[in-house]
C-alpha cells in the first residue's frame, strides 16, 4: 500500500469523465488539485514472479482518493503559492464578470470557489468529512461536514443550531464531488474575526480561511488533505 501525493495534480480516472472533467458543474477540470490517493501496488513476491517468470505485474489500483482545489469561480485556476500546492491567494471581493475568466455577475457569491473530491472504492465513504473554517484570521473556526449516507449530503450543524449542507454532485456512486463557496455561509462569518465585539457580516474582500478532507480508507487508514486560502489584503500572511 502506498500513498500518493498531488501538489498541484490531476484526479484520479475514476473522478474524472471521458473529456477530463469533474462530475459536477459545467466543463471543470480534472487538473490542479491539491490531495492524495491510496494506492495498492504489486507486492514483492509479485515482483519476484514477473523477475524470474515473466508473470505480468497487475496495475497498481487506486482504492481512496481526496482532493481539493482552489480557482475562480466559473473561470480560471488558483495557482498554489508553495511548491507543496497547499496555500493559495485568491483576490477578494464577489465574482464579476470577465475577471478571472468569470461568466456573469454574481454579487452573492465570492469570486473564489474550493472544490472537493472524494473516491472511495467501496462506496461507503465510511467517517468521510468536510471542514471549513469559517474564521477570517490566522485563528480557525471548523464548520465540520459529515457525510450522510442516507441523503448523500454532507452536513454540519452550525453555532447557532441550524444545519448546512454540501452536495455530493452527479457522479457515480464511489465519487462525491462539489464546489464550496464561502457566500454560502457568510452569515456565520464574523468580519472582524471576534464575534464578542459584536457580529459584523464578512466583506468577502480579506480573509485567511482553511479547508480540509477526510476519508477513511479501506485499506491504508484514514486520508486527509488540506489547502489554506489567504483573500485579499490577507496576502501578506504566511
Amino acid at each position: 500500500m502506498a500513498r500518493k501525493v498531488l501538489s498541484y495534480g490531476v484526479l484520479s480516472d475514476h473522478e474524472q469523465d471521458a473529456n477530463g472533467h469533474t462530475f459536477f458543474g459545467s466543463g471543470n477540470t480534472a487538473e490542479g488539485w491539491h490531495g492524495r490517493q491510496s494506492v495498492t501496488e504489486p507486492t514483492t513476491f509479485q515482483k519476484f514472479l514477473h523477475t524470474f517468470y515473466g508473470v505480468p505485474l497487475p496495475e497498481p489500483v487506486i482504492e481512496g482518493a481526496v482532493g481539493l482545489k482552489v480557482h475562480y469561480r466559473t473561470g480560471e485556476d488558483a495557482a498554489p503559492t508553495d511548491a507543496g500546492g497547499d496555500k493559495y491567494n485568491v483576490d477578494g471581493g464577489y465574482q464579476q464578470d470577465g475577471v478571472h475568466g468569470a461568466s456573469g455577475t454574481r454579487t452573492d457569491r465570492a469570486s473564489w470557489n474550493v472544490d472537493y473530491s472524494i473516491y472511495d472504492q467501496t462506496a461507503e465513504f465510511a467517517n468521510a468529512q468536510i471542514l471549513v473554517d469559517i474564521n477570517p484570521t490566522a485563528a480557525k473556526e471548523w464548520l465540520t461536514f459529515n457525510y450522510d449516507a442516507g441523503n448523500n449530503v454532507f452536513v454540519a450543524v452550525d453555532k447557532n443550531g441550524d444545519l448546512r449542507f454540501l452536495e455530493t454532485g452527479n457522479g457515480p456512486g464511489t465519487v462525491k464531488q462539489d464546489s464550496i463557496n464561502l457566500a454560502f455561509f457568510i452569515d456565520l462569518i464574523d468580519n472582524d474575526g471576534n464575534a464578542s465585539n459584536g457580529f459584523q457580516a464578512w466583506d468577502m474582500e480579506h480573509g485567511q480561511f482553511d479547508f480540509q478532507i477526510r476519508s477513511l480508507s479501506e485499506h491504508d487508514g484514514m486520508l486527509t488533505t488540506g489547502v489554506t486560502v489567504n483573500v485579499g489584503e490577507m496576502f501578506e500572511v504566511a
